[in-house]
């Protein structure tokens, strides 16, 4: 709250004002940011809360691209560049094939190794790029189009302020 600093958030539509001091809230003009965050903390701890844990491995398996007593399908992917490339156009088509021709089932695995695979891309060519990152895009377009807005990222991505 204003005064203290300890919140419940409530995701409501108020009929008047919320806080203490007459304005709308508390947040002063930070709903955007605020409404964005709770949208990811359901991504992230919700279904989908695997979020995490699939950034934490990409982590862990960039952070040992050095060491070569380490092997994995994916580490091999992220030591070549060339060989993730040629491995994403392989997801690429095969998502495509599975939306023309098999069942929902099959469309929804392959756009899985779909995503995986252009995360894996783009670490490969050290790029810090995250799952999360990716849906706090989508959410924040998601939440610009809710509002009427024009605006592409209304939720601050990966530290940035407004």
């Amino acid at each position: 709250d204003c005064e203290g600093g300890d919140t419940l958030l409530v995701l409501a539509n108020p009929a008047g004002p919320t806080c203490s001091e007459g304005g709308r809230t508390c947040f002063d003009g930070d709903e955007k940011r605020i409404v964005g965050d709770v949208a990811m903390q359901r991504l992230r701890w919700g279904l989908g809360g695997q979020v995490v844990r699939i950034d934490d491995t990409l982590d862990e398996r960039t952070a040992q691209i050095e060491d070569t007593a380490v092997q994995s399908y994916s580490l091999g992917l992220l030591r070549d560049p060339n060989k993730a490339l040629k491995k994403f156009g392989e997801e690429v088509m095969e998502f495509v094939q599975a939306v023309i021709e098999e069942p929902e089932k099959d469309v929804e695995q392959e756009l899985a190794d779909l995503m995986f695979g252009a995360l894996i891309l783009a670490r490969s060519r050290e790029k810090d790029v995250s799952l999360e990152s990716v849906l706090r895009i989508l959410v924040a377009r998601n939440e610009a189009k809710r509002a009427g807005s024009d605006e592409r990222f209304a939720v601050p991505i990966k530290g940035e302020t407004r």
